[in-house]
């Protein structure tokens, strides 16, 4: 398994690094099933003004969200992540499969963090997880997607606990 996380600060903050989200991004390749993927993921930690833009330009919402994702490949068929599955995908230079873009709102997830009684730490991570079940093709407009996404969702929770990361 190979993951790449490309890591844009467009605002200053002490929240997780590459590191801690390349480690998650595993353990979230691996609670669905991906434990042979190569790919790349791009997260922005932005603040309200810049995902609200994000948000009305792409999806037409002109509001500020906690978390944005942008999914550039398809696979329902939960086909393996890598060069074989998506030969024309693929990134020869990184060696990698671009899975996409996560947008996280820095102002969000700490209003959230309180509001939950978590961490801003740990609110940040539950969003990055929730951004790579999206790319990973994980949705909840319907019941049973909802079902199965809070399912990965919690399971990955009780993994980082195991791992004291939050």
């Amino acid at each position: 398994m190979k993951v790449k996380i490309n890591l844009e600060n467009e605002i200053i903050a002490n929240l997780a690094n590459e590191k801690i989200l390349k480690k998650i991004a595993k353990k979230v390749l691996k609670t669905v099933a991906q434990k042979k993927a190569q790919i790349s993921v791009t997260v922005y930690y932005v603040n309200e003004e810049r995902i609200q833009k994000v948000n009305k330009d792409y999806r037409d919402k002109d509001c500020p969200t906690d978390v944005l994702s942008f999914r550039l490949i398809e696979n329902k068929e939960n086909l393996p992540l890598n060069k074989k599955s998506f030969p024309l995908e693929w990134d020869y230079a990184s060696k990698t499969l671009y899975l996409g873009e996560i947008f996280i709102c820095q102002e969000k997830a700490k209003n959230q963090a309180k509001e939950f009684g978590n961490s801003e730490y740990r609110e940040v991570l539950e969003l990055f997880i929730h951004g790579m079940l999206h790319l990973l093709g994980c949705d909840h407009h319907q019941a049973d997607e909802t079902t199965l996404m809070k399912s990965y969702e919690e399971k990955m929770m009780k993994i980082l606990d195991k791992m004291k990361i939050i």
